[in-house]
């Protein structure tokens, strides 16, 4: 994820009510498991936690990790830990890398309650094994619990577990495997209504409105509604929507649907003025060239004096009407390159400029994106 999504996210979901409500209306399922009142922030780097017997120096030195966002629920004196993993695209190896996270969060607790026990004093007079250990039979770690995020416009088709990511094994030994299956989370197919904070309900909706291009629904919910200034973030940085800042307060409240109007009319302007340029310069050298070859060969026909005077109407006819054609058929081919680059759907463009729906799908099929 770019340095630029990941500041924009990690602020919006630092808020306590945001993060509880994004866990209680995902990974539990609606219940109000997550008291955002007994949310605490944690420390995201868990690089500590590879300082165990397992591993060689070497390997403890090059082993630095940050989690995104981290955060304590406490219940009375324990508490378990929550951890947020953003994701823009797709991670084939997601199971494994959020597992590594979990583990970095173990091990770095064991490795302070090891720390904590040597310090104190606590291994005196204690067996060999929990001598051994530095770490006492009656101690124990707090609960890890990862969620990640996907945020792409695409739905996700890599591994959700660890068994997704290893190969097949014999029936026998199923049973037997040590399974790690990954809390995921998809932007695109998560029920906004699931939430109770309406940022993060917002946030949920808008993006799914914007990828399926669904400004009708974007007119209908959001022409008068305001939302909070650091959603309208979140939406313009993940879809990476060239909306136009609208400024007010540091948490005012934005006009969504204004901003995406002014949007989608500079998008249309803008390929409009391409697409007449580009046209123009199309239709001139196009028209050049063709009253120099039409003028040529009706002068070598009729002699010098006559072909030159009929190479001249000729050429002067000839370029006009095929500077015309030309220009005016690059000109509609670019509109429409520029439109489907700002996320025009071929109807849209039709509609918009009456240009024939077979004409938009044949410029469609060869725009790279």
């Amino acid at each position: 994820m770019s340095h630029e999504k990941d500041i924009v996210l990690k602020e919006f979901w630092r808020d306590n009510e945001r993060f509880a409500d994004l866990f209680n209306g995902t990974v539990f399922h609606g219940r109000r498991v997550v008291d955002a009142r007994l949310l605490e922030e944690a420390d995201t780097d868990v690089s500590g936690g590879t300082s165990t017997e397992a591993f060689t120096k070497a390997k403890q030195r090059g082993y630095k990790r940050n989690r995104d966002v981290v955060k304590k629920l406490y219940r009375g004196s324990a508490f378990v830990l929550l951890g947020l993993e953003d994701q823009a695209n797709v991670h084939y190896g997601m199971p494994l890398r959020s597992m590594g996270y979990d583990f970095l969060n173990y091990t770095k607790e064991y490795n302070a309650i090891k720390r904590k026990n040597k310090r104190e004093k606590n291994l005196r007079g204690k067996n060999r094994d929990e001598y051994l250990s530095g770490f006492l039979k009656n101690d124990r770690l707090h609960p890890v619990f990862t969620l990640v995020v996907y945020y792409g416009e695409t739905p996700w088709d890599g591994p959700n577990s660890l068994r997704d990511m290893v190969t097949d094994m014999p029936e026998e030994m199923k049973e037997y495997f040590n399974d790690y299956r990954m809390n995921l989370v998809q932007i695109i197919n998560s029920d906004p209504k699931a939430f109770k904070n309406p940022d993060v309900a917002a946030v949920f909706d808008l993006i799914q409105l914007i990828y399926r291009k669904d400004k009708k629904q974007m007119e209908e919910k959001y022409s008068q509604k305001g939302i909070d200034r650091e959603v309208f973030e979140v939406v313009k940085t993940i879809t990476a929507v060239d909306i136009k800042e609208v400024f007010g307060k540091e948490r005012g409240e934005v006009k969504m649907w204004t901003a995406l109007k002014e949007w989608q009319q500079e998008s249309y302007e803008s390929g409009k003025k391409a697409g007449e340029r580009v046209g123009y310069e199309s239709g001139k050298k196009a028209g050049e060239r063709a009253g120099y070859e039409s003028g040529k060969k009706a002068g070598e026909r009729a002699g010098y004096e006559s072909g030159k005077k009929a190479g001249e109407r000729a050429g002067y006819e000839s370029g006009k009407k095929a500077g015309y054609l030309s220009g005016e058929q690059e000109t509609r081919r670019q509109l429409i390159t520029q439109m489907l680059k700002n996320q025009w759907s071929a109807e849209a463009i039709h509609e918009a400029t009456a240009i024939p729906l077979e004409e938009i799908k044949k410029v469609q099929e060869t725009v790279c994106f």
